[in-house]
């Protein structure tokens, strides 16, 4: 049985915690280019009191459902522990992770959008809240779901499997070819914390990812351009609240 933890996330609702207005849909978003989008975009207002000290969150107001964007510092403690508090108000039974990543192999290329179906556990939280094993799944309704919006703009979009780790562009050559050989296409450092934490609370994740660049075999493939990165980035992020909560009104694409 797992220990229970000092960090109880029904405390605060306990003292009194509540919020006036809850996402039913959270996305956590990790770059401070999205934050500026949503700042500028007439349907999304800034929750000061959903938002953690390092982050800021928007709530929609003109879809359906409700959905919520968390503009967080990379890592994912603050990301799980929004997760748990959620859970504890009543407010989200669903959390997308949409992130900027690493790529490993050659069936993947710099902007190739992805919807991580498994997540290698090498993140040093999935092991607090499930018991230990290599891997992590998605929720694979919700991630089946998500694939197919993305998809319909972005033709090599595919479900893959990350490897989670904290050590950010430290990785070892070794470790990357094992992986790489083993079918991970993906590296970061948030996604199977996410699902460790979804499963063990009964909520469904996935995460979305962008590979920068993509290493194989002691090189790196980079994009073109930067911008053309940016430019996935940002249309990757509009396509992915559209096809979780689309605007009310919206005609069907």
């Amino acid at each position: 049985m797992r220990a229970a933890r000092a960090g109880d996330p029904h405390a605060r609702a306990r003292l009194g915690w509540q919020p006036v207005r809850l996402p039913e849909v959270l996305v956590f978003v990790f770059q401070s280019n999205l934050a500026h989008l949503l700042e500028l975009d007439p349907g999304f207002s800034e929750e000061p009191s959903l938002a953690p000290g390092n982050g800021r969150v928007f709530l929609s107001s003109d879809r359906t459902p409700v959905i919520g964007v968390s503009c967080l510092s990379p890592g994912a403690t603050t990301m799980v522990n929004q997760l748990e508090n959620q859970v504890a108000l009543g407010g989200a039974s669903a959390f997308v992770a949409y992130n900027l990543s690493g790529g490993t192999g050659t069936d993947i290329e710099p902007g190739d959008i992805s919807v991580v179906g498994t997540a290698v556990r090498d993140d040093g939280i999935s092991d607090h809240y499930l018991p230990s094993s290599d891997t992590v799944d998605s929720d694979p309704l919700l991630t089946e779901s998500i694939r197919a919006g993305p998809g319909e703009a972005f033709t090599k979009c595919e479900i893959r499997t990350s490897w989670t780790n904290p050590a950010v562009y430290r990785e070892t050559a070794a470790e990357l070819e094992h992986y790489e050989s083993s079918g991970v296409s993906l590296v970061e450092s948030e996604t199977a914390a996410l699902l460790a934490v979804a499963q063990a609370v009964g909520v469904a994740a996935p995460a979305v990812l962008v590979p920068t660049s993509v290493w194989h075999q002691g090189e790196e493939r980079k994009a073109a351009s930067w911008d053309e990165i940016a430019r996935v980035h940002r249309e990757g992020f509009v396509k992915l609240l559209d096809t979780l909560a689309p605007k009310v009104g919206a005609e069907p694409e």
